[in-house]
C-alpha cells in the first residue's frame, strides 16, 4: 500500500512578532547610543570653546539641539521600557474572556486525566476482547433520519447540527443506533463488536453527580439471527461483569424483562399506546419518590388508580427468604396470578429463567438480582434489560452499565 503524507509546516504563531520586537529593541539601542554620543560631542565642543555661549544665535541653536537630543534620549528610553513589558502571557496575547469559557456540560481532560482515562479504557477493551469481540468506529455524527424516533421521550436530547451542506445531521446520542446503521450499510447479518467513544446529550448537566453533555460510552454487542436464545444476553452481562471486575468495582446488576413489564402494565390498565412513555417515568423510581412518579404518569393521560396500581406492582418487595432469581420469579408469579394468562408474560418469565441458567454456568450470577422497577425508557429495548450500579456512593452517578 502506498501512502502519501502531506505535512504542512506552519511558522510559530509569534515568530514574526518576536522578530519585529527584536528589531525594534536593537533599533532603540542604536538610537540611544547615537543620541548619547551626540550629547557628549556637544559638551566637548563647548569645553573647547568651539561653540561660543555668548553668541545668542549659536547659543540658541546649541540649546535647541541639546533639548532635542535630550527629548530623543527620554523617548527612546521609554520606548525601550515598554518593549520589555509587552501585554502578553507567555508570548500569547490573552484572548477575550468569552473565548475561555467551556461549553455547558463539558470538561477538559489534562495529562493526568487522560492517562487515567486511557488506562481504564484499556482494561475494558481487554475484557471485551477476551469474549472475542472486534472493535469498530463510527462517525461522531449521523444523519438525523438515522437517529429519529429511536429514543422515545429522550429524542429531544439529541444535538441537531445546523444544516449547511443540504443534509440534516445530528451528534450521536449513543453507540447502539449507529451500530444498526453500520450493519445495514455494510450488509452484515451478525457481529460481536465493541466500541468506545464519546456521545452527546442536550440534557441539563449535573456536574457534581457526573452528568455531562459529553461523555464516554463503552458498548459491547452481539448481533445475529441464528443465535441460541438468551445466550447472547448472558454473555453481554458476563462481559460487563468482567469489565467492572477489572476496574475493581463493587456493584450489583439488576435485571428485568420488557415483556414482563408490559404485562404488568396491561393488568394495571395502562394503555399500550402510553407504555413506552410510562416506562420513562418508571425508570425514575430509583431517583424520585413513588408519589412523584405517579403524578408524572397521570400527567401523561393515565388514570390515578391505574398509575398507583402499576407503581405498586413494580415496587413489590420480595421476601428476604427467597434466594436467587428463579425463586424471585416464582414469588412474583404467585403474587400476580393474572400473569399466567398473558402469553408475553409467560415468554418473559421463561426468558429470565433461561438467562439465569446461562449465567450460573458462566459463574456470573452472584451479583444479579431481579428488579421489576427497572424499565429503560428507550424504544429499542424489547426483551431482557439490565443495569449495573455501584453499591456505595462515590459523589457521582452510581450507574456504571446498562443494556
Amino acid at each position: 500500500m502506498t501512502t502519501m503524507r502531506i505535512t504542512t509546516r506552519y511558522p510559530h504563531p509569534h515568530t514574526n512578532e518576536r522578530n519585529s520586537k527584536t528589531h525594534l529593541r536593537h533599533l532603540g539601542h542604536r538610537h540611544l547610543l547615537l543620541a548619547v554620543t551626540a550629547l557628549l560631542l556637544l559638551q566637548l565642543l563647548q569645553l573647547l570653546h568651539l561653540l561660543q555661549p555668548c553668541a545668542p544665535t549659536q547659543s540658541n541653536h546649541a540649546t535647541a539641539l541639546k533639548q532635542t537630543l535630550q527629548i530623543h534620549v527620554n523617548v527612546t528610553k521609554n520606548t525601550h521600557i515598554k518593549q520589555r513589558r509587552p501585554n502578553t502571557t507567555r508570548g500569547l496575547r490573552r484572548p477575550p474572556r468569552s473565548m475561555l469559557k467551556l461549553p455547558k456540560g463539558t470538561r477538559d481532560f489534562g495529562p493526568q486525566d487522560m492517562a487515567l482515562t486511557m488506562a481504564l479504557i484499556d482494561k475494558v477493551k481487554t475484557a471485551f476482547k477476551i469474549h472475542g469481540a472486534v472493535e469498530i468506529c463510527t462517525p461522531v455524527f449521523e444523519t438525523t433520519d438515522a437517529l429519529k424516533n429511536k429514543y422515545g421521550e429522550e429524542s429531544k436530547l439529541i444535538f441537531n447540527l445546523q444544516d449547511e451542506g443540504g443534509e440534516a445531521l445530528s451528534l450521536r446520542y449513543d453507540l447502539t443506533v449507529p451500530l444498526a446503521r453500520y450493519m445495514g450499510s455494510h450488509n452484515l447479518d451478525k457481529i460481536k463488536r465493541f466500541q468506545i467513544g464519546k456521545v452527546y446529550r442536550r440534557d441539563q448537566p449535573t456536574l457534581n453527580k457526573g452528568r455531562f453533555r459529553e461523555f464516554y460510552q463503552c458498548d459491547f454487542d452481539i448481533c445475529g439471527s441464528n443465535l441460541a436464545k438468551m445466550a447472547p444476553d448472558a454473555e453481554v452481562i458476563k462481559a460487563m461483569e468482567d469489565a467492572l471486575e477489572s476496574l475493581k468495582l463493587d456493584y450489583t446488576i439488576s435485571v428485568n424483562h420488557r415483556g414482563l413489564l408490559s404485562a404488568l402494565a396491561n393488568i394495571s390498565g395502562i394503555p399500550s399506546s402510553l407504555f413506552v412513555s410510562v416506562c420513562a417515568s418508571i425508570d425514575k423510581l430509583d431517583k424520585k419518590d413513588p408519589e412523584f412518579v405517579i403524578q408524572e404518569i397521570v400527567q401523561k393521560g393515565v388514570s390515578l388508580s391505574s398509575a398507583m396500581d402499576f407503581v405498586s406492582r413494580v415496587t413489590l418487595q420480595i421476601d428476604k427468604g427467597v434466594s436467587g432469581v428463579s425463586g424471585m420469579l416464582d414469588r412474583i408469579l404467585e403474587q400476580n396470578q393474572k400473569l399466567s394468562q398473558i402469553p408475553k408474560a409467560i415468554q418473559a418469565l421463561e426468558d429470565l429463567r433461561l438467562l439465569t441458567q446461562y449465567l450460573q454456568q458462566m459463574d456470573g450470577l452472584g451479583r444479579v438480582r431481579l428488579d421489576l422497577s427497572l424499565a429503560r425508557g428507550l424504544d429499542y429495548y424489547t426483551g431482557v434489560i439490565f443495569e449495573a450500579k455501584l453499591n456505595h456512593k462515590v459523589g457521582v452517578g452510581d450507574g456504571v452499565g446498562v443494556g
